[in-house]
């Protein structure tokens, strides 16, 4: 079932709902002795909203280890978010969609992969909870679901990951090439390079590096155990 987003944006509040929608009235009727009461009116607008994945709020949970219940929107994360102005939804929109089990909603957010993970958001929790982790989390279960809103940001990452794989460290020229050819977008900041190269900025060359081998075995155990991941997925079909 498609989500309004004023649904999330109000959902604490309870003004301003669609009177068509099934939270209309909700908010009153259930929290009207308790407003605060905030987990009653969390599950009962659940099972007004027919959520058909429970558990993916639990799954977001686990795999970050954070209480994601207890986010009770204050919104300091979105206010101190310098990536704000570029998101489709705010940070503790996307915190109240999983509380919601509004699965679709979140991974399919842009905001996953415009995220600078600079913590802020973490920082500025009143209740402690590591938000920056949960949307890592929430990007790497996309990634799984092939839910990749921006596939520019993926392919630059991969570049970056291809090139640490193969030197043991950033190669900035090797970085960007991998990520022309991947994109296609072929003329890349190419006008900045001059002034990089002129100013020492770029090697043209990559570094040697002392841990290259270490860094690549790091990868090679990471491989083992997503493979082993698929094998076991594909024996509990």
């Amino acid at each position: 079932m498609p989500t309004d987003l004023s649904l999330i944006d109000n959902f604490d509040t309870g003004t301003k709902v669609p009177g068509g929608s099934p939270f209309s009235g909700l908010w009153a009727k259930i929290c009207a002795d308790d407003p605060m009461n905030d987990t009653l009116c969390l599950n009962a607008c659940l099972h007004a909203n027919g959520s058909d994945n429970p558990s993916f709020s639990q799954k977001v949970a686990t795999l970050s280890q954070q209480a994601i219940h207890t986010c009770y929107q204050c919104g300091n994360c979105s206010a101190g978010c310098p990536a704000a102005f570029a998101y489709d939804l705010q940070v503790n929109q996307i915190m109240r969609a999983v509380q919601l089990e509004q699965k679709d909603l979140a991974l399919g957010a842009k905001s996953l992969w415009l995220c600078l993970g600079c913590a802020t958001c973490s920082l500025r929790c009143p209740n402690a909870i590591d938000v920056a982790r949960v949307m890592d989390t929430l990007r790497h279960l996309a990634r799984e679901e092939k839910k990749i809103s921006v596939p520019v940001v993926e392919k630059f990452w991969l570049s970056f990951l291809n090139c640490l794989r193969a030197f043991g460290r950033s190669y900035e020229i090797g970085t960007m090439v991998l990520y022309m050819l991947r994109s296609l977008r072929l003329t890349t900041d190419v006008d900045l390079a001059p002034q990089a190269l002129a100013k020492g900025k770029l090697g043209l060359l990559p570094h040697s590096h002392p841990g290259k081998d270490a860094v690549g075995r790091i990868f090679t155990r990471f491989a083992q155990k997503e493979a082993q991941k698929l094998r076991e997925s594909k024996e509990g079909l």
